[in-house]
């Protein structure tokens, strides 16, 4: 997308990542809240908020082709 975008192939993309070549201009569009769910009983429903490293190690349902697990990485969010 990138190379797309510096060779001039496309004028504008969507993505969820803000960090680019700095030659491309980055303008956030919304933001998103993220929301948790877990069954009843579990550790989580204790806290008002659960910190990203408190998911490392917890099983969870992926939804195919999401972009944001590459983004956490990048983030040094490790993989549950």
């Amino acid at each position: 997308m990138e190379m797309a975008l510096l060779g001039g192939e496309v004028d504008i993309a969507l993505t969820s990542s803000p960090n680019l070549d700095e030659r491309i201009r980055v303008m956030p569009l919304f933001q998103e809240a993220f929301y948790i769910s877990f069954a009843p009983g579990h550790r989580f429903g204790q806290m008002n908020a659960v910190p990203m490293r408190e998911l490392q190690g917890e099983d969870y349902v992926k939804r195919l082709h999401c972009e944001f697990p590459s983004n956490f990485a990048r983030l040094g969010v490790p993989k549950p």
